[in-house]
């Protein structure tokens, strides 16, 4: 703490008097002293001050951001981190970064219209977290082939989410498939500039895959023979894609994913039942389908099912039941235990009944969501 080393006139001594930023708050100052302290010279007094004025300040609190890096002293070696961009938060990695004076081009962290961070934020990333193997950065929306050039300097990633970077292209998947070879799930959700290029590069590179969501992208049917080839692939994600017609999932016709377990086609409003049936029997080990709100439930499309003798999910908001849709369920699928039926139209209650209560030998569905059916009191009893 400063001091002040005052002169006293009548002995040969000296007074220290030390101040703080208690004593600051209370209104101490030397004038408040005793008459020998008061005729200390002025420029002790001067000198003084300015040595208070001039105080390092102490550092500013860490941001929940910083925190959550580990910027405040040694960084913990940290395996998951949520950036994704959340409505009403103005706060991002570039904030942190700014405030903690790491270095950018042009003199500060170049943030995105909506407040979030950059390339140049994301950058950060790699030398402070070295162990990172858990990234969110979901609605980038700002963010593209850059960014994605600095993400995949983070080696040791496992799980990704890119969702809603509109402005990637194939060349910032590239990136990323190169870098991060040890990526088991990816999320390109809404990826827009992401084509067949990219996830034929995807393919190649990243086989220990097990989770891939693509909805909303414009892929096409140049995509499906890559992605059924990975050997790990358990769960794949395509709803709303606009390039999936009956032409793609016919294009499946020789391949063959023994691992996939979870397939998600709802509003894929381009595929028929007969696309849905030639899909099948490329996927035998299938555990989980959902086709809501897509294409007409025929007894065709419901007898194909059969292929896939280990289903126990079926979901099928929001479709349209043809005569006998619903009845092939409860003769067809053997394994099945859960049906979601929600929104549905055409359904009758003799064919609920007959899904709800199969032959004999057989057991029955243990969940349902009959939820917005037109259904009378006999069939809910």
């Amino acid at each position: 703490m400063p001091a002040a080393y005052i002169p006293v006139e009548e002995k040969n001594i000296s007074l220290v008097l030390s101040t703080s930023a208690r004593d600051a708050a209370s209104g101490f100052s030397l004038a408040s002293l005793s008459p020998v302290a008061s005729a200390a010279p002025p420029s002790a007094v001067a000198s003084a001050a300015r040595r208070r004025r001039h105080r390092r300040a102490p550092p500013p609190p860490l941001l929940p951001a910083e925190r959550h890096l580990g910027l405040g002293g040694r960084p913990p070696a940290r395996r998951h981190a949520d950036l994704g961009f959340r409505r009403g938060t103005g706060l991002g990695l570039g904030s942190a970064a700014h405030r903690r004076g790491w270095p950018a081009r042009g003199g500060g962290v170049p943030r995105t219209r909506r407040g979030g961070f950059g390339a140049a934020g994301v950058a950060a990333l790699a030398p402070s977290c070295p162990g990172l193997a858990d990234l969110d950065l979901s609605n980038g929306v700002d963010l593209g082939d850059a960014a994605a050039a600095e993400v995949a300097r983070v080696k040791g990633l496992q799980r990704l989410s890119l969702a809603r970077w509109k402005p990637l292209s194939d060349m910032g998947v590239r990136y990323v498939d190169v870098g991060c070879a040890e990526l088991r799930e990816l999320s390109l959700k809404w990826c827009l500039g992401v084509s067949d290029l990219g996830i034929q590069l995807l393919a190649l590179k990243c086989r220990k895959l097990t989770r891939l969501d693509l909805s909303y992208t414009m892929i096409t049917k140049d995509s499906f023979p890559a992605i059924m080839k990975l050997p790990n692939l358990q769960q794949l994600t395509l709803v709303g894609g606009i390039g999936i017609d009956d032409d793609a999932l016919g294009s499946l016709d020789k391949e063959c994913s023994k691992s996939l377990q979870v397939l998600d086609m709802s509003q894929c409003q381009n595929i028929t039942d007969v696309g849905v049936s030639s899909m099948l029997k490329s996927v035998p080990n299938l555990l989980e389908l959902d086709l809501s709100y897509c294409c007409p439930v025929t007894p065709s499309m419901v007898r194909s099912l059969q292929k896939i003798p280990k289903l126990r999910t079926l979901k099928l908001e929001g479709c349209k039941f043809m005569t006998d849709g619903l009845k092939a369920i409860g003769t067809s699928c053997v394994s099945l235990r859960q049906l979601s039926l929600s929104k549905c139209s055409g359904v009758t209650d003799t064919e609920l009944n007959v899904c709800w209560a199969p032959p004999r030998g057989r057991s029955g569905l243990t969940r349902g969501d009959l939820g917005f059916l037109n259904l009378t009191r006999m069939t809910v009893e």
